[in-house]
């Protein structure tokens, strides 16, 4: 996770209903407008409930991805996952969580949303012990 520079002061009550609903959902976000702090909450969020999952938490910045078919790449290689031949980033992510209990935090989703809702339907499918944590400024959970 990154390291906050510096403390989170203030929004108990999103914190709490963030971190009641991740109980209660395996796919949560956080939407707003761009800079209300919706990365900073998910952050303090998890470092509230990582103790829930047994194989941690992973962020995935998702900036930098401009296209929808690296969002799996970019997972992998946030979980130190190499490149396999004859194997997609997805089927290596998705074989890499189906048997551990993990959170995964989305952050900056709304460019790439039709390829990342896909993606993150699969990943639920094939995970029953995942949990995800997006961020956007719009709702990923559309389509799912």
């Amino acid at each position: 996770m990154p390291s906050p520079l510096t403390s989170f002061v203030g929004r108990v009550a999103e914190r709490a209903a963030l971190a009641e609903a991740l109980d209660s959902h395996r796919l949560v976000t956080a939407v707003g407008p761009g800079g209300v702090g919706k990365t900073r909450l998910a952050l303090s969020v998890v470092s509230d409930v990582a103790g829930r999952f047994a194989d941690g938490a992973w962020f995935v910045d998702l900036v930098p991805v401009t296209d929808v078919s690296m969002i799996a790449s970019a997972i992998a290689a946030t979980l130190g996952l190499g490149e396999y031949q004859g194997r997609s980033a997805e089927d290596t992510v998705l074989g890499w969580l189906a048997e551990r209990e993990t959170l995964l935090v989305l952050d900056n989703c709304e460019h790439l949303l039709d390829g990342l809702v896909v993606l993150v339907e699969r990943l639920l499918v094939g995970s029953r012990r995942l949990g995800v944590l997006a961020t956007s400024r719009g709702q990923v959970a559309r389509a799912v």
